[in-house]
C-alpha cells in the first residue's frame, strides 16, 4: 500500500516495508532522497491512510478501527520527533475514504454512500455536498486548486 503527494517541492511516497512504515520523500530541486520515520504510535496499525497538509504542515491520517480516525502533523518538516497527534474523530465507518483537508482545516471525506461530506472538526458537525456533487462520487484524488494567474483588464479605447 502506497501513497504519492507532492509537498513544498517534493514527491511524497509513504513505503511500507514488511514490519515498518515510512515516508519517502523526492526534493525536485536538490534531485535526492528523503527518509522521515511515521510516529511510533502508529506503527502498530496497518488500516488505511493519506498522507496530505493541514495548516501548511504534513499530515498524516490513519484508520484505527471501528471508525476511529487519527491525524498527525509533523510540526517540524523532516524531525522525526516532532509529530503530534492533533486530531482523533470516531464519527465515521470503516469504509469511509479521507481525501484531505481544505484551506480552512475541514476534512473532505467520502462515505459509505460513495458521496462528498466535508466535517468540520471544531464545530463536529458534517456537510453532505450531494448538492453540489450529485450521485455516487467516484475519486481517486482531489487537488486543491489555487489561483494562480492575476487577471489583467483589457485596454478601454
Amino acid at each position: 500500500m502506497g501513497m504519492t503527494d507532492v509537498f513544498i517541492g517534493l514527491v511524497i511516497l509513504v513505503k511500507m516495508v514488511i514490519d515498518r512504515q515510512t515516508i519517502v520523500a523526492f526534493d525536485l530541486g536538490l534531485e535526492t532522497f528523503i527518509e522521515m520515520p511515521l510516529p511510533d504510535a502508529i506503527l502498530e496499525y496497518y488500516g488505511p491512510y493519506s498522507l496530505g497538509v493541514l495548516g501548511g504542515n504534513l499530515c498524516f491520517v490513519t484508520w484505527v478501527s471501528d471508525g476511529v480516525c487519527e491525524v498527525w502533523v509533523m510540526e517540524e518538516y523532516g524531525v522525526a520527533e516532532s509529530w503530534v497527534k492533533c486530531h482523533v474523530f470516531s464519527r465515521f465507518s470503516d469504509n469511509a475514504c479521507l481525501f484531505g483537508f481544505t484551506s480552512r482545516n475541514e476534512l473532505l471525506i467520502e462515505d459509505d454512500d460513495c458521496h462528498l461530506v466535508l466535517y468540520h472538526p471544531v464545530a463536529d458537525k458534517a456537510k453532505n455536498l450531494e448538492k453540489y456533487c450529485p450521485g455516487r462520487f467516484g475519486a481517486n484524488r482531489i487537488v486543491e486548486y489555487v489561483d494562480s494567474l492575476v487577471w489583467v483588464a483589457p485596454n478601454a479605447r
